[in-house]
């Protein structure tokens, strides 16, 4: 459970929703009380339209796995819902070959982008990088707006600490 300014979620890395979706139908009334969901690994393609996904009240921005975005058949994919009480749009980002979506909504008097991405294990440091880089420049773009960043980043080697309002990356915690 993410709480962000009084605006609460929820992040799951599922391992492919197609096979979830009558669980979610069943849970469907304790999940309503979320303002947004955040999911990696959703496993979903093309053919699999959002309506189908049960989560009536929320606007479904997702980013599945395919042949530009991954050398995998199957696997990855992201996807961010926001209940459609608040105001939101997808941030079109400049990079198709990343599996991330990035949409903005705007609170009472704050402005958030929430960021949802997958990199799939044993990836290259090349795509670490350009991750990187797209979110360098989505921070420079937006400067006055609070970032929320969450995803699947594959990496069991790193230890990971909170410092506060952020994670901190403090290095490999093997040789």
């Amino acid at each position: 459970v993410l709480g962000v300014f009084g605006f609460l979620g929820y992040y799951q890395n599922v391992h492919g929703l197609k096979s979830k979706l009558s669980n979610i139908c069943l849970n469907y009334i304790s999940l309503n009380h979320y303002d947004y969901f955040i999911l990696t690994e959703t496993w979903l393609t093309n053919d699999i339209n959002s309506n189908e996904l049960g989560m009536d009240n929320y606007f479904i921005y997702r980013i599945d796995c395919n042949n530009l975005n991954s050398i995998y058949s199957r696997g990855g994919g992201v996807l961010i819902a926001i209940h459609n009480r608040f105001c939101s749009f997808q941030i079109t980002l400049p990079d198709p070959t990343l599996e991330c979506v990035a949409i903005m909504l705007k609170l009472v008097n704050i402005k958030i982008i929430i960021i949802s991405l997958y990199i799939p294990a044993n990836s290259p440091v090349d795509l670490y990088n350009r991750h990187c880089l797209q979110l360098e420049n989505l921070k420079f773009s937006f400067p006055d707006v609070t970032f929320l960043i969450v995803g699947d980043f594959n990496m069991p080697d790193i230890k990971w600490s909170n410092g506060g309002h952020y994670a901190i990356l403090s290095g490999p915690t093997s040789g």
